[in-house]
């Protein structure tokens, strides 16, 4: 169906979150890397600008990923 519409089945690259604190309500979200190539054409029509971050890559041993990012979360 995607190839007939002329789209492709792929995601930008985008990392999930669950953020929980007491007196809140639970947030499960995503965020997407910032310069991903199908931020403009994802399958699932996802990508809000909003959730775009800058992801940098730290190597130390293993790969590990930082992005700074602000949740809000909304009271109970």
């Amino acid at each position: 169906m995607l190839g007939r519409l002329g789209r492709h089945p792929y995601r930008p690259a985008h990392m999930h979150f669950l953020v929980t604190a007491p007196g809140f309500q639970r947030l499960v979200t995503h965020t997407f890397v910032a310069g991903d190539n199908y931020l403009g054409s994802d399958a699932v029509f996802g990508v809000k600008t909003a959730l775009v971050s800058d992801y940098e890559r730290i190597d130390d041993g293993e790969a590990i990923w930082r992005s700074n990012f602000d949740f809000v979360l909304a009271p109970e």
